[in-house]
């Protein structure tokens, strides 16, 4: 059928332009090219016109007899290069403007029947088309394929009006299926075409009137057909036809960048026609996509045609073929048609009037325009030109899309967005209509207008198809506005819903899908990560909780940072060990963050700690040893753990079981095992093993104090100095039936310079309460309380009593061997301020002993020692033993009398009572000793006093030993043994001043005395002594000591003298210069100036440093 519309697609006129006279013969060939118009007529005159200046130009080929006319012409698509054949077999090749004609002699007499030019030579001429034909030099045409009636391919190399090279490449030798074809074996079509993508590659179909081979190859046109045999390396295609002239053609979108549409072939029974893929090096290029048959011609026009051509003239099959970029141009001798290549409808179909074929003749031949896109169809005597519409695409695009083309209908369509949603919505139907539901399910999502969302749902929900409904929602998603929050809402929480379908599916499956399974829950996580705020947590939580998938749970929970709200859930199931899963996991996560202080949520563990130590104590310990020192805080576990403690002592009770004591740990290993108990604490594969079931490892469960292990492991390795935490420890251990606990951790108050951080009545009061008596003596010993501690030892063991003893008679204590004194006013610190007693306590000097208990209090329990062994043992033994005693022990013999049975023999302590007479006389004869040294002494002292007084009668005044100046008031004389005469204001200003010095004077020798009792001056040079820098000690010094009131440093000052005590020692080192003496003396120095090197002389004198430019001396 013809198009009705008012406005064609395409229409025919004739070239008024075109002056046609008869000496120029009848057309017989023509071809068109960049806007130009070239003709060859029967006896040999070549014709060119120039559309745009309407001129004609006439020449006629040299050499040619008067029966000679043009056979075949043409003309690359530059309109550059014409090859010419004539009738009688000979070739030539002419320049556009040019009247010299060059003879092929090398092709013989082989007619020309088709070219194909090469395109790679029209682009690069493209720039250069618009320059003068003759100012163009050296332009080549590049090789081009040469088609002959004896079926022979030649490859052709034209330039500078010359051919350049001629080569045979193929020739057909095969015969024919169909014998009863007339057609003959001439190459009437050529076509060439490189690979997409490539330029050293080539498609070349070659076509006779019932064949079609095809080509590829390269990186030269003699290598796309060496390996081609008879029937082409790309195979053929053969049709019966009787046609004597036939045409290939392709057609273009836009030349010469495009590529080709389409391809099309003349044939007997109709235009053969496909596409070729350029994108494919193997097997055959072209895709055959039919036959279209020639349309019937009105009867009119064949009678006429009869009549004028014979009866051997087909009028039913065109003479010529172009093909634009949707339509075939037949052209028969009277009419053109134009059919349409996707719908094979007739678009268009003019028939010569009786009139123009008297005046102008028939057609002859139709050409293209491949630069411009215009279509040419030349007639004996005159040229029509056919023009083409725009909207030759209009249904296109429609009709690509029904053909299962939609990449060409998608480009056909252009920018039209209703045309690419009705291409894209058909696509969908028929991906989906094949069952390739994920790509249908792409495009659905893009035509939202023409398919709405609950259509689209509904088709894959009732083919339960899930995956692909996934992925259609989540596109539409995408698109969807963020403003509305209820659509996608409702998207998002639908497409969690079906993942986790999903999921429980794969779950109840008997399959390994582990793979499969993981790799949607990452998807799952992925698209609740991106579409959070379309997601509303507390759905997502349930959906979730409904199928029952804990590790979806626990990863969305932790996304979201809820585990809180996990925790919960796993402790109301009695999970507990995906609850330590959750806390283990978090551990491990805020242990690799930098600002982890800041972000860690420590109120999750005291929350929990409690019930997950009932259930999985040592899990729990562990996880929580893994934690920094520093982001939980013992003291506000200890109500978890202590419910932990009750819980354990009640199922200890329950089960009537005593434990045992683990094998003994050398107490030197003792932090080195609490660490690695923490060790890899925080591995969540650890929180996963799961152990035996029985009641061995119940029993195991409550044979062990993970609590104690938890706090031991605080206070070695993280030295947790809080009071609570100690006060709680100790009642943990007290509570142990065995003393190991206790042990090692006294041990490390026992071996430490400082002193315990527990309170000391709270600790006897729960040793007390469970019968823990040898803790009680070392808690007294900790404490430093020795004489309680003795006290406590002799009813539990004497033997440690006794030792107890003689360290106190040694002046030595447990703790004093680490050279620490725990004083009364310490041991009431450590009451009153733990924290202060740690950071500062009280050290003795070396080589001073500790203080002692006084001799009472000593005396009193080593009675109590002796009585208490009298009473343990038989008389004899226990007599000896006490007797013994009295060697080691300040008592005397007459102290035990009393205590002594009297049922004793006298015999028994006869050695002992001598030794207690010779005692006495010794002690008499020392006391004497010490009595005549004394009287010695006073007699000195009397002596000195003498020689001073004649001395002072001698010389009527004195003299300062420092000063050497006269002391006029006597009032201010001091006097020393030494014989040291100063006065009291210079003896103290040069204390004073060496003090300022040297701080520690007053902590050493005779001035400690003072120093210690009083505590303001302990304070001052204590205080100073740990300061390094010089300026800021002398400033605390001199600020110190501006309180000192005169009467303290009068005390000072007569401890001994200045001159032959410590302050002389001390001062011995001392530079002979002070700082102050020695800035003097440096600002006096002007060495550098007056041996600096002179500058050399100049013509000019030079400027003068300014006053401000002088360097500074160095102070």
């Amino acid at each position: 059928t013809m198009d009705e519309d008012d406005n064609p697609i395409f229409s025919l006129e004739y070239l008024k332009e075109w002056k046609h006279e008869a000496k120029y013969g009848d057309i017989v060939s023509g071809a068109a090219a960049n806007n130009r118009l070239f003709t060859g007529t029967d006896n040999g005159t070549i014709i060119t016109f120039s559309i745009m200046e309407e001129k004609a130009t006439v020449n006629r080929c040299p050499g040619l007899s008067k029966t000679e006319g043009v056979h075949s012409l043409f003309v690359d698509p530059t309109g550059f290069h014409i090859l010419i054949s004539t009738t009688h077999g000979n070739c030539y090749y002419v320049t556009y403007g040019s009247k010299k004609f060059h003879y092929i002699r090398k092709l013989g007499h082989a007619k020309i029947s088709s070219v194909a030019w090469n395109k790679s030579a029209v682009i690069r001429d493209k720039a250069t088309l618009s320059n003068t034909p003759r100012k163009v030099k050296g332009r080549c045409s590049e090789a081009v394929l040469l088609g002959t009636e004896d079926g022979g391919i030649y490859e052709l190399v034209l330039e500078d009006g010359k051919d350049k090279m001629l080569k045979l490449l193929w020739t057909i030798t095969e015969q024919k299926s169909f014998p009863t074809s007339e057609a003959s074996a001439a190459i009437q079509g050529l076509v060439v075409e490189p690979c997409r993508g490539a330029t050293d590659y080539y498609f070349v179909g070659a076509a006779t009137s019932s064949r079609f081979y095809t080509f590829h190859g390269g990186p030269s046109f003699e290598d796309v057909f060496r390996t081609a045999g008879a029937k082409g390396n790309g195979g053929f295609q053969e049709l019966p036809s009787k046609l004597e002239k036939s045409a290939l053609v392709f057609g273009y979108a836009e030349y010469p960048i495009g590529t080709p549409i389409g391809l099309g072939w003349l044939t007997g029974p109709g235009v053969f026609h496909g596409r070729v893929q350029l994108d494919r090096r193997e097997g055959s290029l072209f895709q055959n996509d039919g036959l279209i048959e020639y349309p019937i011609a009105p009867e009119t026009a064949n009678k006429k045609i009869g009549r004028i051509f014979g009866a051997k003239t087909n009028s039913k099959s065109p003479i010529s073929l172009a093909m634009s970029r949707y339509h075939f141009l037949l052209l028969y001798p009277n009419r053109l048609c134009c059919v349409h290549t996707l719908s094979k409808t007739v678009s268009f179909d003019e028939t010569l009037s009786t009139s123009d074929m008297s005046r102008i003749g028939f057609f002859c031949q139709i050409a293209a325009d491949m630069l411009h896109g215009t279509f040419w169809a030349f007639c004996s005597k005159g040229v029509f030109e056919i023009t083409v519409q725009d909207d030759e695409s209009a249904d296109a695009w429609r009709l690509l899309a029904q053909l299962n083309r939609f990449e060409e209908a998608l480009e056909c369509a252009g920018g039209n967005k209703k045309r690419v949603e009705e291409i894209l919505a058909y696509q969908a139907s028929q991906l989906f209509h094949h069952e390739r539901y994920e790509e249908a399910a792409e495009l659905y999502a893009q035509v939202p207008r023409i398919y709405n969302f609950s259509e689209v749902a509904v088709k894959f929900a009732t083919k339960r198809i899930i995956r692909p409904l996934i992925t259609y929602i989540r596109r539409r998603l995408e698109s969807t506005q963020p403003e509305k929050l209820t659509q996608n809402t409702m998207m998002a929480t639908w497409v969690v819903q079906l993942y986790l379908g999903i999921l429980t599916k794969m779950e109840s499956t008997t399959k390994d899908q582990g793979n499969q399974s993981k790799k949607v829950k990452k998807e799952l996580m992925e698209f609740m990560r991106d579409y959070d705020d379309c997601i509303d947590k507390n759905t997502a939580f349930q959906l979730i909780n409904s199928h029952g998938l804990l590790d979806v749970l626990e990863a969305y929970a932790e996304q979201k940072e809820e585990r809180e709200w996990l925790m919960q859930l796993f402790v109301e199931r009695h999970l507990y060990r995906r609850a330590l899963l959750v806390l283990a996991k978090y551990v491990s996560k805020m242990m690799k963050k930098k600002n982890r202080r800041k972000m860690f949520d420590a109120d999750l563990f005291y929350k929990y700690t409690g019930i997950l130590l009932i259930h999985e104590p040592e899990k729990m310990v562990d996880i929580l040893l893994g934690i920094e020192p520093g982001l939980v805080s013992p003291a506000r576990l200890i109500p978890a753990f202590g419910s932990y403690n009750v819980w354990l002592q009640d199922q200890r009770h329950k089960a009537k079981i005593r434990v045992s004591s683990h094998p003994s740990r050398s107490k030197d290993n003792m932090a080195p095992a609490t660490r690695e108990d923490s060790k890899n604490a925080t591995d969540p594969s650890s929180i996963r093993s799961i152990s035996s079931r029985s009641s061995s490892r119940e029993d195991a469960r409550i044979a062990r104090n993970h609590a104690i292990r938890y706090y031991q492991a605080v206070i070695v390795r993280d030295q947790e100095a809080d009071r609570a935490v100690h006060n709680f420890m100790i009642s943990l251990c007290a509570a142990e039936p065995t003393y190991e606990a206790m042990d090692q951790y006294l041990f490390h108050f026992l071996h430490n310079p400082r002193p315990p951080l527990f309170d000391y009545h709270h600790a006897l009061h729960h040793c007390q309460k469970f019968n823990k008596r040898r803790t009680i003596v070392e808690i007294h010993q900790a404490f430093g309380n020795v004489s309680a501690a003795a006290e406590a030892a002799i009813s539990l063991d004497r033997k440690l009593a006794y030792t107890l003893l003689r360290q106190m008679g040694q002046g030595v204590t447990r703790r004093a061997r680490c050279a620490t004194l725990v004083s009364a006013e310490t041991f009431a610190a450590v009451q009153n301020d733990p924290t202060t007693a740690l950071v500062s306590p009280r050290k003795t000097s070396e080589g001073r002993e500790a203080p002692v208990l006084s001799i009472e209090t000593e005396r009193r329990l080593w009675l109590m020692l002796v009585q208490a062994t009298l009473e343990s043992k038989p008389e004899s033994k226990a007599v000896t033993e006490a007797l013994g005693m009295l060697r080691k022990s300040p008592l005397e013999f007459p102290d035990i009398m009393n205590i002594i049975p009297k049922t004793l023999k006298l015999e028994s302590i006869k050695p002992h009572v001598l030794n207690a007479f010779d005692k006495q006389m010794d002690a008499l004869e020392d006391a004497k000793i010490a009595l005549e040294a004394d009287l010695q002494l006073a007699k000195d002292i009397e002596r000195d006093i003498e020689l001073a007084k004649e001395k002072q009668a001698h010389s009527g005044f004195y003299k300062c030993s420092l000063t050497q100046k006269i002391i006029e008031n006597p009032k201010d004389q001091l006097l020393f043994r030494c014989g040291h005469l100063f006065s009291a204001a210079a003896v103290l200003e040069h204390l004073k001043k060496h003090l300022l010095d040297h701080p520690e004077t007053m902590l050493h020798g005779a001035y400690r005395i003072e120093t210690e009792r009083n505590e303001k001056l302990r304070a001052i040079f204590e205080g100073s002594q740990h300061e390094i820098d010089v300026d800021r000690r002398e400033t605390m010094m001199k600020l110190g000591m501006a309180t000192i009131l005169p009467h303290e440093w009068m005390t000072i000052v007569r401890c001994e003298c200045v001159l032959c005590g410590s302050v002389t020692v001390q001062s011995s080192l001392d530079p002979f210069l002070t700082r102050s003496e020695l800035e003097d003396a440096q600002s006096w120095d002007v060495s550098a100036e007056i041996f600096a090197p002179k500058p050399p002389p100049t013509s000019r004198p030079l400027p003068k440093t300014p006053a401000a430019a002088k360097p500074k001396r160095w102070r």
